[in-house]
């Protein structure tokens, strides 16, 4: 991602955009010379919420599926207690780039968090915390290890992933506080 003139909140890479255009909420990753950043797209109105300091939870899983195994970071941002934003990104380790964002997570001190508009525009930047590497290593390397013994034939993240998102909801969880802004 690349600074825009004056303002600290970086302008969206033109491939991320285009895939972005499409959906209304997400949350991504990208890896920059901050390390992993996470990418949400929100309504403004959403945004407009987490301004200021909010209790932020990130939350990471591995699942061993039969085709895939799936790495799942959950994001809660608790604007409103008993209804928090709640975001859940997908980690491929068999997908280069992907493994890469998530193993620079186990050894980033913070997760810088960009929020973009409907229409792309970068609204707001927090950091939060990353309290727990060691555990993201773990994670990682239990992954690389089903990945390994995965029979290359029956691989398919995607039908992995589809299993997950299927068998799982998005419930809240403990948080910490953090969410600086930036």
């Amino acid at each position: 991602m690349r600074e825009r003139g004056r303002s600290l909140l970086p302008e969206m890479p033109p491939p991320l955009a285009a895939f972005l255009r499409g959906v209304d909420l997400a949350a991504v990753t990208t890896e920059t010379t901050l390390g992993t950043v996470l990418v949400v797209k929100a309504p403004a109105a959403a945004i407009a919420g987490l301004a200021g300091e909010v209790p932020v939870g990130i939350h990471h899983e591995l699942y061993n599926r039969p085709t895939a195994p799936v790495v799942r970071m959950v994001t809660a941002f608790y604007d409103v207690p008993d209804d928090p934003l709640v975001f859940e990104t997908f980690f491929n380790v068999g997908d280069l780039q992907q493994r890469r964002e998530y193993a620079l997570l186990s050894r980033q001190g913070a997760l810088p968090i960009v929020f973009y508009d409907e229409g792309l525009s970068p609204r707001l930047g927090k950091r939060v915390r990353i309290g727990n590497g060691e555990e993201i290593a773990g994670i990682l390397s239990t992954a690389d290890g089903l990945y390994a013994a995965a029979r290359p034939e029956l691989f398919d993240f995607d039908e992995a992933k589809q299993e997950v998102i299927e068998r799982t909801d998005l419930k809240p969880f403990p948080y910490h506080l953090g969410g600086d802004p930036f």
